[in-house]
């Protein structure tokens, strides 16, 4: 693992760091969630920012990683800004309406509900357009030196990142947190 982190800080040291950020979200949540009775939507208001943080700090990592093949191309710092951007914002709002007690999104209680759903879609949207297109990045770029499995893997694995973001949409004209409808799974 130490080396992996060794690598990772000089491939794009702000998906790094930005990682550490998420990793200590984490651990605040959890701690969080044993301290605090505040429940949305009969859940733990703690539980949803732990997922995120998890998740999110999973894909920074991820993409961290992923991104050192491409080089210094100014796309790759574009994005890499993106990410950190869209990826804060969104963690931001996520805990802070934990800490408010407040659902983050589908909130349409207020217009500040309605207002902050709407920028974090903006922003995951753009993200993942900026996502894909580091797909096409990956898909037109040579990278000499790495097995084409593994090539592929990394292109495929974008681009099932970017058709279950657009599932995410789905969920958003649905106004639901599934995809599916009655009886059917998820």
């Amino acid at each position: 693992m130490s080396q992996f982190l060794a690598t990772l800080v000089l491939r794009n040291a702000p998906l790094y760091y930005f990682g550490w950020v998420c990793l200590v979200g984490v651990l605040g949540c959890a701690g969080l969630s044993q301290l605090s009775r505040t429940q949305v939507m009969g859940v733990n208001a703690w539980v949803k920012p732990f997922k995120f943080f998890s998740s999110i700090g999973l894909f920074v990592w991820t993409m961290g990683w992923y991104l050192g093949y491409l080089g210094q191309r100014p796309a790759v710092a574009v994005y890499t800004w993106v990410v950190v951007g869209a990826l804060a914002f969104e963690l931001l709002c996520i805990a802070g309406q934990a800490a408010r007690g407040q659902r983050s999104h589908f909130n349409t209680l207020s217009p500040f509900g309605v207002v902050l759903s709407v920028a974090m879609g903006v922003a995951i949207v753009v993200m993942t357009l900026w996502t894909a297109y580091i797909g096409l990045v990956f898909g037109r770029a040579p990278l000499p030196g790495l097995p084409p499995a593994y090539a592929w893997a990394i292109r495929l694995g974008i681009g099932l990142f970017v058709v279950f973001a657009l599932q995410g949409g789905l969920m958003v004209t649905r106004r639901a947190h599934t995809v599916g409808g009655p009886g059917l799974p998820g």
